[in-house]
């Protein structure tokens, strides 16, 4: 069935990050929105219209864009603008009105909904959401041991999730600390430590060695066998 229903919007654009630059007499604000199917992320704004654009490569239902360049105390008004795979659309989102900070935001963002739910045997994956737009880190730490494996992500994003399927780290069995952060537009960092995460046993795919200590007793009718299992 060909899809032809544009996307619809979940809810309404948010501005969810806002600062003025470091060492710059610019600012630039961070807008987030869900869509109820995969669509692409494209924010319109400007001072008297929607001349100009911000948006991001893929498709995805969380989105979240930065406008940057904007004149710190000025006033802007924005719309979404949402095509979804099918090149349904665009659908047009409420319009939203928001200034551009003039100071640098020094507050971290929050953590919240930590979770290392989707852990397998192979791979460390941690999920987690902020309050405002971040970047996203996890680093593991072998228990016993100083092994470490970090990874990172350079989008900014409200719904975080990261993975490390590192095999000569990430072993069945094994216990692992795991550390996550975020840090926002103007730098400020947060950083969890989850504590100490087992990865769930591997399925046993080795078979048992040869039995040793057979002996066999004959009867009338049949012959009995044992041995010492492996």
């Amino acid at each position: 069935q060909i899809d032809i229903t544009p996307p619809r919007f979940l809810d309404s654009p948010t501005v969810v990050g806002n600062t003025r630059v470091t060492g710059s007499d610019l600012s630039r604000v961070a807008i987030s929105w869900k869509t109820d199917e995969p669509a692409d992320t494209r924010f319109r704004y400007g001072t008297d219209d929607f001349g100009n654009v911000a948006n991001r490569d893929g498709f995805r239902r969380e989105h979240v864009v930065i406008v940057a360049g904007l004149a710190p105390g000025t006033g802007y008004s924005g719309q979404v603008a949402g095509t979804d795979l099918a090149g349904n659309g665009p659908s047009l989102s409420t319009p939203i009105a928001f200034t551009a900070a003039t100071d640098i935001d020094n507050t971290a963002p929050v953590i919240s909904s930590v979770s290392t739910a989707l852990t397998t045997n192979k791979e460390i994956t941690a999920t987690w959401r902020t309050d405002e737009a971040s970047l996203s880190f996890l680093r593991i730490i072998k228990s016993g041991t100083t092994d470490t494996v970090a990874v990172g992500s350079n989008e900014y994003r409200i719904a975080h999730s990261l993975t490390i399927g590192d095999t000569a780290v990430v072993r069945p069995g094994i216990g692992y600390t795991i550390l996550l952060g975020s840090d926002d537009l103007a730098g400020n960092e947060t950083f969890v430590n989850v504590g100490l995460v087992t990865t769930p046993a591997g399925t046993d795919n080795t078979p048992p060695s040869a039995p040793v200590g057979l002996v066999g007793a004959a009867g009338n009718t049949a012959v009995t066998l044992s041995w010492n299992a492996s």
